[in-house]
């Protein structure tokens, strides 16, 4: 398990990788201010950005210490009882209310120098879309999820890629170049 330290280092390094993606996204001119205020981290993101027009956007960046095949979505964070004074929080899925997006951000391993996927969520479509979502059937289904990694033990839904992208919720915005060098097995690495 990783450590605080390698999160925090990962979050930083992920917010730097960001900052580079708003200016290609966005324009050179992009204003990106981030949220220093708990209380509008917890319901507009960690960042606003606003474009050469003035038009702008509240994102939460998300970084990963491993690729996952889908996006846990935050339901219920810390729900062990009297967890901090606060048992049974709100997950990001319900308090990020002013939120339009979320970059999500997967690494190899924490120590990576640049991410291995990139998606782009929006928060408007998952939430129109997540009762079909949680109730889609067959290889590409949902699925509830337990975790204690992170703040307490969160209870969420993994939705997949792939059931997320055909319903417009994400796109991939960036994919690590694939290898054209073949490992040992002969195969070709990423």
């Amino acid at each position: 398990m990783a450590s605080e330290r390698d999160s925090d280092a990962l979050s930083a390094a992920f917010s730097h990788w960001c900052a580079h993606w708003y200016k290609l996204a966005y324009g050179e001119a992009v204003r990106v201010t981030p949220y220093t205020d708990r209380t509008d981290q917890h319901m507009r993101g960690d960042v606003r950005v606003q474009d050469a027009s003035g038009a702008g956007w509240n994102y939460d960046e998300k970084a990963f210490g491993v690729v996952w095949n889908g996006l846990l979505v935050e339901l219920l964070q810390d729900s062990t009882p009297n967890a901090h004074g606060k048992p049974g929080s709100l997950g990001w899925f319900y308090e990020l209310t002013e939120c339009d997006y979320l970059l999500c951000g997967y690494y190899r391993h924490s120590g990576a120098a640049e991410p291995a996927e990139v998606y782009r969520v929006s928060l408007r479509r998952l939430r129109a879309f997540f009762a079909k979502l949680v109730h889609t059937s067959g290889p590409t289904r949902s699925h509830a999820m337990l975790t204690d990694k992170g703040f307490g033990i969160t209870l969420g839904a993994v939705l997949p890629w792939p059931l997320l992208l055909a319903n417009g919720c994400v796109e991939l915005v960036y994919a690590e170049p694939i290898s054209t060098e073949d490992d040992a097995c002969g195969s070709p690495r990423r």
